[in-house]
């Protein structure tokens, strides 16, 4: 067979299938978050507890500044004890009657050397101040939680106006005694308590037994007179008042009044 006449071959390449690989589908991404958003998270560390009972999101990113502070906590100096010995509540119950001529100046003048001595403030020394005479006559002029300056303690107790009449000590004293036990402005616990009383003693009630009752209380009773040549303090009935004679002073200083109330040991 001649090449001219010779059939034409053709060869043809046929591709056979393609096989695939059945994937399983993929999950919806909604169908995801909800599942993961139904559940609980919690995340505990040193100082963070952290509870979410609400759907959180799909993701939660923590900042770990979030929980850093470049600023410091302030720093509180404690305040310093005070000692037992610079503290007390006193009231000075001052005699006004003029029993025996008008003592009263002399008997502020004391008080107010002794204040000025004495480190007042609400946590330390509080002074109140008690006039009286006859009956009926015993008053509260200044209160124990008034005055936390010495100088406007002493300018409230010269404006204290004069009594005059009769003694009533006894009367007074118990007086004093309720109003250390009342509520309007208590006293404070665990500490001295001390009542001054200035008199010349000349009562027409006698205040031995109101003075012990006191006393039993928790009152330290102190009697303070004034020199007088003509009219010498009745030192008896001022000892009956104090319950010794350690506790009655003539005409003290009033650095030997502040020794007597608070001690030696306090160096305020």
């Amino acid at each position: 067979m001649s090449t001219a006449n010779r059939p034409e071959w053709r060869t043809t390449t046929t591709l056979s299938p393609v096989s695939t690989i059945a994937l399983p589908p993929k999950k919806n991404e909604t169908e995801e978050i909800d599942q993961l958003n139904g559940k609980n998270f919690k995340v505990r560390s040193r100082s963070v507890q952290f509870a979410m009972t609400e759907k959180p999101p799909l993701t939660t990113i923590m900042n770990p500044m979030k929980f850093l502070s470049t600023t410091r906590a302030p720093i509180t100096t404690p305040k310093p004890l005070i000692p037992y010995s610079c503290t007390a509540d006193v009231f000075f119950l001052v005699d006004l009657s003029e029993g025996t001529g008008d003592k009263s100046q002399q008997y502020l003048d004391i008080a107010a050397s002794a204040i000025s001595s004495l480190p007042i403030s609400q946590e330390k020394v509080r002074v109140g101040l008690i006039s009286y005479s006859g009956p009926g006559r015993t008053h509260v002029r200044v209160h124990l939680d008034k005055h936390n300056e010495k100088e406007k303690l002493i300018e409230e107790m010269f404006l204290m106006e004069r009594h005059g009449g009769t003694t009533r000590t006894a009367d007074a004293i118990r007086y004093a005694t309720r109003v250390f036990e009342g509520m309007a402005h208590p006293a404070r616990r665990n500490v001295k308590k001390v009542l001054v009383v200035f008199t010349d003693g000349y009562s027409q009630d006698n205040p031995k037994e109101a003075a012990r009752v006191a006393r039993a209380k928790g009152l330290q009773l102190i009697a303070v007179g004034v020199k007088d040549r003509l009219a010498p303090p009745d030192e008896e009935q001022l000892s009956d008042i104090g319950g010794t004679s350690k506790n009655v002073f003539i005409s003290p200083t009033g650095r030997e009044l502040r020794d007597k109330i608070i001690g030696t040991q306090c160096r305020m």
